[in-house]
């Protein structure tokens, strides 16, 4: 059974909610907003694991543990977590074709 058709359907779903999620995340954190970062960072979480991105799942999971906490997460921290969300939507397009 061919089941690209149905991968390259979701992954076109998945490369707006991420993009989304990060400038929610990024607006959150300017504004020091940990209540919008926990939230987006929460959501983040399902996106990633439910499409089997376990270690950018993980990331965001301790993220949002550090904004419970009362902790924005640093600053590097999101920008290397940017970096390599940004590296998985370069690939998509590879496993679309």
């Amino acid at each position: 059974m061919n089941h690209r058709p149905l991968l390259s359907q979701l992954l076109t779903m998945l490369a707006p909610s991420i993009r989304s999620s990060l400038g929610e995340l990024q607006a959150a954190s300017q504004r020091d907003d940990l209540a919008a970062a926990g939230t987006e960072l929460y959501a983040s979480f399902g996106i990633y694991t439910g499409y089997g991105f376990d270690g950018l799942g993980h990331m965001c999971r301790g993220f949002e543990e550090a904004c419970v906490a009362g902790l924005m997460p640093q600053s590097s921290a999101l920008a290397h977590f940017a970096n390599m969300s940004e590296q998985l939507l370069k690939k998509i397009p590879a496993y679309q074709g």
